[in-house]
């Protein structure tokens, strides 16, 4: 396979006879104005007018699109993965329930696995169980109902096995063996709906 500097002419021709693997910037031809590094890849029979690009872009945020041709016509550019990181956010607790140093965020990647990370506490064994500890905004909430293992923790620091669970409307209770605990640590990953 060769490598070219393609024109823009190239670009637009679906049934380019050879395979090639090239440079180009700031074309129109591209999914956005960075400098990209393009592989094209013809038909065994280029005159058909089948064939696929796929352009992996260098910009601040590295991106991989592809667009096949279909009978002559090149199709959009679809983006394959965006290499962003996801936003992280502070969990909206309930009233009087804090997070710790460690804290409680939450966070969903592109391709909507939603991870959560709890570590809270209610002064004087302020936790009980069944309390609701937070509600999950839409968009972040698991598709099923779901539970998740989890830490109770007493103020005479005793550890107790004990639970998350979280509804498909995002409200997560907790559940533990003791009747109060003073801190409450659990993690976990979910599909989102």
């Amino acid at each position: 396979m060769a490598y070219i500097a393609p024109e823009e002419a190239d670009l637009q021709k679906p049934n380019y006879p050879t395979a090639y693997i090239g440079d180009i910037d700031e074309s129109a031809m591209m999914p956005n104005s960075d400098w990209h590094h393009v592989l094209h890849m013809p038909h065994r029979y280029p005159a058909v007018g089948y064939s696929a690009l796929m352009a992996l872009s260098f910009g601040l945020q590295p991106r991989l699109s592809i667009r096949g041709a279909y009978s002559g016509e090149w199709g959009d550019w679809i983006p394959i993965a965006t290499a962003t990181k996801p936003a992280v956010y502070d969990l909206p607790l309930a009233a009087g329930i804090t997070a710790t140093d460690a804290g409680c965020k939450y966070f969903k990647t592109q391709d909507h696995v939603c991870t959560i990370a709890v570590d809270c506490v209610m002064p004087n064994n302020g936790l009980t169980s069944e309390d609701v500890i937070f509600t999950l905004p839409e968009g972040y909430r698991p598709a099923q109902y779901i539970i998740i293992p989890a830490i109770a923790v007493t103020t005479d620091g005793g550890t107790y096995c004990a639970s998350l669970r979280i509804w498909e409307n995002g409200i997560a209770k907790i559940w533990m063996p003791v009747v109060h605990a003073n801190q409450f640590i659990a993690h976990a990953s979910f599909i989102a709906s």
